[in-house]
């Protein structure tokens, strides 16, 4: 059963940035972080986009790196969620969640401090889809 091998060990090596998709994916992270803790007032459904945008990041984060790490996550259905193919539609609507929800905040957040992470957060969100589906695209392409 692969959750008896599961620790927190293993954990927090999958988590660690493997390639530049993975560094882009920190960059959402933090500037997401940034932009919660600098919103003037409390917004639930603000609050709620942006951690729907960093549990999605770590998602991603997760499935870039289950094939680089030790991390056995089984042969099933959970295999197939979390590993990563940059051509699923999954993992597109998983990135459009990191790109789309960081706007909506800024453009709805009545504090004007938090919209330059929160700008910079979609920056790299959409640097990261884009990026990523063009580079799949191009390694995928049949002949």
């Amino acid at each position: 059963m692969f959750l008896a091998s599961l620790s927190i060990g293993s954990m927090l090596s999958a988590l660690v940035p493997t390639s530049i998709w993975g560094f882009l994916l920190y960059i959402v992270l933090i500037m997401d972080i940034v932009t919660m803790v600098m919103q003037k007032e409390s917004n639930l459904m603000l609050t709620i986009f942006l951690a729907i945008s960093i549990l999605s990041a770590f998602l991603d984060e997760l499935g870039l790196n289950a094939y680089a790490s030790h991390l056995d996550i089984g042969t099933g259905f959970f295999k197939q969620v979390m590993t990563t193919d940059g051509t699923s539609f999954a993992n597109w609507m998983v990135g459009v969640l990191m790109f789309v929800l960081p706007l909506v905040v800024v453009g709805m957040s009545n504090a004007p401090k938090s919209r330059f992470p929160g700008i910079l957060a979609v920056i790299a969100a959409g640097l990261f889809v884009f990026g990523r589906w063009v580079f799949s695209q191009i390694l995928h392409q049949v002949i």
